[in-house]
């Protein structure tokens, strides 16, 4: 006589089998990044009209010259304005369809 324990035979598994289970639809993946980084949308609005919600309230309007890692440059009815990044609550295209124009550098 052996000492291994009996093995039980195994029974049919309770699921169906494969080819008779729904097919279920694949849902495709949602995109690693939902709607634009802010440079992405710094470069779509340069040389636009945009205004400018500062942290204090305050509103800036004008046209997107440039920006950098820390600040965006803004031509305005009075001139050039350097703001700080951190400084700003948020940024949106503005109103009127262009920029207000550039004044002559030698002037």
């Amino acid at each position: 006589m052996s000492d291994k324990p009996k093995q039980e035979p195994t029974k049919p598994s309770a699921t169906p089998a494969a080819s008779e289970t729904p097919a279920t639809p694949k849902i495709p993946a949602p995109p690693r990044r939902w709607g634009l980084d802010g440079d992405k949308m710094l470069e779509r609005l340069q040389n636009k009209l945009v205004v400018v919600h500062m942290a204090d309230g305050v509103n800036l309007t004008g046209g997107l010259v440039g920006y950098t890692e820390y600040t965006v440059t803004l031509k305005t009815v009075d001139g050039l304005k350097m703001v700080n990044k951190g400084l700003m609550a948020w940024l949106e295209p503005g109103k009127a369809a262009t920029p207000p124009a550039a004044s002559d550098p030698s002037e």
